[in-house]
């Protein structure tokens, strides 16, 4: 007789062939000398395979970033190689900010970024996508904050020996700060400064301290207490009665964080005050 074949399930990797085709039983052979009662058909199906793109945009402008590297992960953490090198796969973001990878077998992958621009932090969060249908693009974004800035001034550039001087640090906090592991602002003094006792100033979220011994100022964050914008420290210092007169005394600031992907300091450049010496006619 003659009957019909079609597909009706299959694994989920595969595409399913919509088409039914027909047999006959027996089957007569091309020149019509010989009848198979035997007959084997090989039908053929399509893995499924897909791709994603991915943007990079900037948290506080939304601006697109380019320059960035990201690599492919199958969901269990092993990297996606190349099919013709066996390499891991590393993308870098273009003019628009975007990367883009397709021919991935059907199964789950993320995105993460190993390598940011100037100006931002790593973000490395995975960025999870699934290829489950043949030809479709699965569109994904990422955003990278802005790295915090610290700026550190003084009210007199020049004063008399023994005289006090007042310091201002200012801190601008990123959109992200809540999900920090660490934010601290440590101020040491110069040898030749010396820290005025219950100057320093506390800003919600931060515990100050000060040790003695090696004339430190801390101000130690509690990053779920902290909201972004610009945070200002100051503090007061007497210039040391015995400080050389001339010789410009540098001090800086700095930044100790830590955003969950990566630990970083940053610096101020140096502040300075000089001792001058007094004149009288």
């Amino acid at each position: 007789g003659r009957y019909e074949i079609g597909e009706i399930s299959g694994p989920d990797y595969v595409n399913l062939s919509p088409d039914t085709f027909s047999v006959d039983i027996p089957m007569t052979s091309e020149d019509g000398t010989k009848v198979n009662y035997d007959v084997h058909i090989y039908p053929k199906n399509e893995l499924i395979r897909g791709g994603a793109k991915l943007i990079k945009y900037a948290n506080e402008t939304n601006e697109t970033l380019q320059g960035v590297k990201i690599k492919v992960f199958h969901a269990d953490g092993t990297p996606v190689l190349d099919k013709d090198t066996n390499e891991e796969i590393i993308l870098t973001t273009g003019h628009n900010g975007s990367v883009s990878i397709d021919g991935l077998r059907y199964g789950d992958y993320y995105f993460q970024e190993v390598a940011t621009i100037d100006g931002y932090l790593l973000n490395q969060e995975p960025i999870p996508f699934s290829v489950t249908e043949s030809g479709v693009i699965v569109n994904v974004e990422l955003q990278n904050y802005s790295k915090p800035d610290v700026e550190k001034d003084v009210d007199k550039e020049a004063v008399n020996r023994g005289e006090i001087v007042e310091f201002t640090i200012s801190v601008n906090l990123p959109l992200d700060i809540e999900d920090y592991v660490k934010f601290d602002v440590i101020d040491q003094l110069h040898e030749n400064l010396l820290y005025v006792e219950g100057s320093a100033n506390s800003p919600t979220g931060f515990t100050f301290s000060y040790d003695n011994d090696t004339k430190t100022l801390t101000w130690t964050g509690d990053p779920q207490n902290l909201s972004s914008g610009v945070v200002t420290f100051t503090f007061k210092a007497q210039v040391s009665p015995t400080a050389t007169a001339n010789v410009p005394i540098e001090n800086e600031a700095e930044i100790d964080y830590d955003n969950g992907y990566e630990e970083r300091t940053e610096k101020t450049p140096p502040t300075t005050v000089t001792p001058t010496v007094g004149s009288l006619t």
